[in-house]
């Protein structure tokens, strides 16, 4: 087994939307991790140990490792997490990952679907409390309806709380009352060549955000995405 093999167990479980739960698990003791990267959760089934990988969605000076999951039906990881009490012994082998900010002193800007602001929000929170960063960071943030929405009342307080921080919500398939932006993420970006982007949801809006940018002329080595 990995040397960086940890053991933890759960403190909160709570469903935030539609198929999407929040988990907090102690965080051992010596543990590190950047903003943005990733652990993967030792699970048991049928006498075998099989890996899942989760983006950590707190920030590194918290004392707990926070999760957002999307359940699937049927999948291993979920059908865990669904079942994982506090009484539980968790393992799980981390940090891993090079999906981070670094040292970047230029503008931020985040695109995020789904589950996919996970880690997201995670460097969002380190930039702003942990970094002290006063260069403009800005989040793009795309769910499918109302159902779907999550952490808006986290991204409300970094909001309010910091002035070089915001955040843009779309619904892709919003309900006729929604009096929001509406359309996918692709069609409310407006690119600032300056800027270093970071984009995390399905392979086929990390596609076609990657491609509008490189259009606008945004240089490929400032382009960073996770696909989930």
């Amino acid at each position: 087994m990995d040397q960086n093999t940890w053991t933890t167990h759960l403190l909160h479980k709570e469903t935030i939307a539609n198929q999407i739960v929040e988990l907090r698990f102690i965080k051992p003791a010596r543990f590190t991790f950047q903003a943005g990267q990733f652990v993967q959760f030792i699970i048991p089934k049928d006498g075998q140990e099989i890996l899942r990988s989760y983006s950590i969605a707190s920030h590194p000076a918290s004392d707990e490792i926070e999760l957002c999951v999307k359940l699937l039906p049927g999948g291993v990881g979920s059908t865990f997490f669904e079942q994982v009490t506090p009484e539980t012994e968790i393992r799980f082998i981390g940090s891993r990952g090079r999906f981070v900010v670094g040292d970047s002193a230029e503008p931020l800007y985040f695109v995020a679907t789904g589950a996919g602001l996970a880690p997201i929000m995670g460097m969002i929170a380190d930039e702003l409390i942990n970094k002290k960063n006063t260069e403009p960071i800005e989040l793009l943030f795309g769910v499918r309806s109302e159902e779907d929405i999550f952490w808006t009342d986290r991204l409300d307080a970094l909001q309010k709380e910091y002035s070089n921080f915001h955040y843009r919500l779309t619904l892709s398939q919003p309900r006729s009352a929604w009096a929001g932006l509406s359309g996918r993420v692709s069609t409310h970006l407006n690119p600032n060549i300056s800027s270093h982007y970071f984009i995390c949801g399905s392979a086929e809006m990390v596609k076609d955000v990657r491609e509008l940018l490189l259009k606008q002329a945004v240089q490929n080595g400032s382009i960073h995405f996770e696909i989930f």
